[in-house]
């Protein structure tokens, strides 16, 4: 079923692309849907929190897993790998995020894991754009795309460590 996925997703990369995107701009919305719901005390809050991150998870390891064939990428290399395995961490990081902010288990082991992971190759790819060499602007735009995306994990991440430390 994966195989006929790719394929599928080869054929119409575009079109999964601004599905993935919109439903990227949906998960930040429910997110800050629920951030507001949850100042202004309002019931179910957590189910939209929920929802949100979810999605956001869903999208990142979507896009780790399905990299080269939404954007057609040929190549393959360390650089490659390094955006894979950085979506997927973003994940990671979202999900344990969200069992944290629920005080669910392993909630705080996936946040250690996932952000020390999106820290890391956030370092390398920064690394990579800017004092590296990138040639394609294909791979450029990504890797800015994908720095975008991990900042405000990171910063959650800060937050959740300031708010720990002070409890």
């Amino acid at each position: 079923m994966q195989n006929e996925l790719r394929s599928y997703i080869k054929s119409k990369g575009e079109r999964a692309e601004k599905l993935i995107a919109r439903g990227e701009i949906a998960g930040l919305v429910l997110c800050l849907t629920g951030v507001f719901m949850m100042m202004q005390k309002f019931q179910h809050h957590n189910s939209v929190m929920i929802a949100g991150l979810s999605l956001l998870a869903f999208v990142y390891a979507f896009y780790g897993n399905f990299l080269a064939e939404i954007f057609e990428i040929r190549q393959k290399g360390v650089l490659i790998f390094s955006l894979r395995v950085s979506y997927l961490a973003l994940a990671v990081t979202t999900i344990g995020i969200l069992f944290r902010l629920q005080h669910w288990p392993a909630g705080s082991a996936m946040l250690f894991i996932g952000c020390g992971l999106t820290g890391a190759f956030f370092l390398f790819l920064v690394y990579k754009l800017y004092i590296g060499r990138v040639e394609e602007a294909q791979i450029r735009m990504l890797i800015s795309n994908l720095i975008v995306r991990m900042l405000p994990a990171l910063l959650i991440v800060v937050f959740l460590i300031i708010s720990a430390i002070r409890a």
